[in-house]
């Protein structure tokens, strides 16, 4: 079992956790209490953390015409928005603009920490209703040789994100003690939590707990299920900075889908998970990690109670937009 980093030390530092408000309102919502919605597809959280989008950069429509000519020059939009809840640092961004057909020149056609030209990118934890800039990236169709073509206009982004739940979960330190009368409880220690998302293109689906006794005290265990959500592919977040190039097509795909496990705390207690960084193969039924409790504190005299369980996880992502057609016609090509 490996240690996750302190639990009080992390929460204390860390940028992108959730405000003590919305904490409050994220416990209250969630857990084996059933203190807030609960639908067979999951349980609802507030709007912020609902979504499963994170950093998107798309070509404006009609940035371009539909229709023009070789050796044209236009100077596209190119929107850049969150729609997720975490904040990020935009120069921690690369930006690949491209076309499919390989009929523009772009410039630049790598956006990234020296040109991005944006100062601050909120998340929806600071900004509810998103955040949204512009870049403007001149655009010159190629010469095709008379021939004209047809292509999309594509953009693909890759940052850094995080994600972040705080869930009450059932304790019940009376499992495995005899009982000659059936006690009602105010919550279930076996069932399974089940989430949709937390406004991030990476989601803690499920956490199935499970609990084992010592001497005289019980140790909570969480399998937790972590599923990539999003339209786009996860991918080392060391490697964030080459993983849009050109020349580097398959530079991520070493480490590709690897998520580390920033923190899992209980009781302000940071729990022991068996890996600090997992790859979710998205195929396999093994993308989850499993935590323990390692205190001792958990008496079995101590009744049924519930308690949040607070999961951090950070990671890259690699996505990219929906294209924009556009149609390059034979034209008048200058000569230089």
């Amino acid at each position: 079992m490996i240690k996750m980093p302190h639990f009080k030390k992390y929460f204390k530092n860390a940028r992108f956790l959730l405000p003590v408000t919305a904490v409050l309102v994220v416990l209250l919502v969630s857990g084996c209490g059933q203190l807030g919605a609960k639908t067979n597809k999951g349980i609802d959280l507030p709007e912020i953390y609902v979504g499963t989008e994170g950093v998107d950069a798309q070509f404006a429509p009609d940035t371009i015409p539909k229709a023009t000519t070789e050796g044209s020059v236009h100077y596209a939009l190119l929107i850049v928005s969150n729609k997720g809840a975490a904040g990020v640092d935009p120069k921690a961004l690369t930006i690949l603009a491209r076309d499919d057909g390989a009929a523009f020149k772009f410039e630049p056609a790598v956006i990234d920490s020296g040109n991005i030209g944006i100062a601050t990118l909120p998340g929806k934890e600071t900004n509810p209703s998103g955040y949204l800039d512009s870049i403007k990236v001149k655009a010159t169709a190629n010469d095709l040789g008379g021939k004209g073509a047809e292509t999309n206009l594509l953009a693909t982004v890759c940052y850094p994100y995080r994600t972040n739940l705080t869930a009450n979960v059932c304790i019940d330190t009376t499992l495995g003690t005899p009982s000659f009368q059936k006690v009602r409880k105010p919550c279930d220690a076996e069932k399974p939590l089940v989430f949709r998302s937390q406004g991030a293109p990476v989601a803690i689906t499920k956490i199935e707990p499970r609990q084992a006794s010592g001497d005289g005290y019980v140790v909570p265990k969480f399998k937790i299920f972590i599923t990539n959500v999003g339209k786009g592919r996860i991918i080392d977040k060391r490697g964030i900075a080459t993983a849009c190039t050109d020349d580097s097509k398959n530079a991520d795909k070493e480490k590709s889908g690897v998520v580390s496990v920033d923190i899992v705390g209980l009781k302000d207690e940071n729990l022991k998970c068996t890996e600090t960084e997992k790859t979710i193969t998205e195929t396999s039924a093994d993308d989850y990690i499993l935590c323990e409790y390692t205190g001792t504190d958990l008496n079995k005299d101590l009744g049924v109670f519930v308690t949040p369980l607070s999961i951090g996880l950070s990671y890259g992502y690699k996505s990219t937009s929906a294209p924009v057609h556009v149609s390059v016609e034979k034209g008048v090509i200058q000569q230089s």
